[in-house]
């Protein structure tokens, strides 16, 4: 696997359009559409909260370096001097909903589930659910068939956390697990195979590092010891992942 990429978050001026939830769907950060300069549309949040625009970028780019599908994102400010959001490109003809999906087995490429679970150990982000992945319509498999794409790395602990190092390890075995119906149809589909963890691995800690500072540059966070607990936490815990991992898949 090559990690040789390294995605350089843009940064956009936006201007605010509204933006309604789908039916049943209730969002935690409730983001809203935006658009860019040339028009196009992102979904934004991280409304005051930097921890949140943080989270994203680092999940979205250590995503891409694993080849995890994610929609395009850049961070956005509604002026030069304004604060930073997430900001994720709508994906065309995304289905919102996968779980009936999953439970016809119309998916393309199920192996992206046991890379999303392992990256998620990784960074330690706690909310994995049936909606934060959103499907793109795979007709060359057949009819029906979707490919995975992966959004919502917001609460990701070794970004979040004042003191990863330290209050990461207290956490029980099985806390970054995928939660409700994903989490049991994972439990049969998602395996756990060793060259997995071997790929998650050879990402250079330099290129964690330079990616790390990417994202508190492109969010105009300057804390230099923040930054550098976040990136002693992502390398420590990329050395345990191995471990960590069949804590969680036990």
């Amino acid at each position: 696997m090559s990690h040789d990429n390294l995605i350089i978050p843009e940064v956009l001026l936006i201007s605010e359009r509204p933006m309604c939830a789908p039916k049943d769907m209730v969002y935690s950060t409730n983001p809203r559409l935006a658009l860019d300069s040339n028009g196009h549309a992102y979904c934004i949040k991280g409304d005051n909260d930097v921890e949140i625009v943080l989270s994203e970028l680092v999940g979205h780019v250590l995503a891409g370096f694993l080849g995890i599908p994610v929609p395009d994102y850049a961070v956005g400010r509604f002026n030069s001097a304004g604060a930073p959001y997430f900001c994720s490109a709508i994906v065309e003809d995304a289905i919102r909903d996968v779980e009936a999906h999953l439970k016809t087995n119309k998916i393309a490429d199920i192996e992206i589930l046991a890379k999303v679970i392992l990256l998620d150990i990784w960074i330690a982000n706690k909310d994995r659910n049936i909606g934060n992945f959103l499907g793109r319509p795979r007709p060359d498999f057949g009819n029906g068939f979707i490919s995975l794409v992966a959004i919502d790395f917001e609460k990701s602990l070794t970004i979040r956390s004042k003191a990863p190092l330290i209050e990461l390890p207290a956490l029980a075995a099985g806390a970054f697990w995928p939660r409700g119906v994903l989490g049991g149809y994972c439990r049969n589909r998602a395996h756990l195979a060793g060259k997995l963890v071997q790929d998650f691995q050879s990402l250079p800690a330099s290129q964690i590092e330079r990616a790390v500072d990417k994202c508190f540059a492109a969010a105009n966070v300057g804390d230099v010891g923040r930054r550098d607990d976040v990136v002693d936490a992502l390398v420590k815990r990329q050395r345990q992942l191995d471990n960590l991992a069949k804590l969680e898949w036990n």
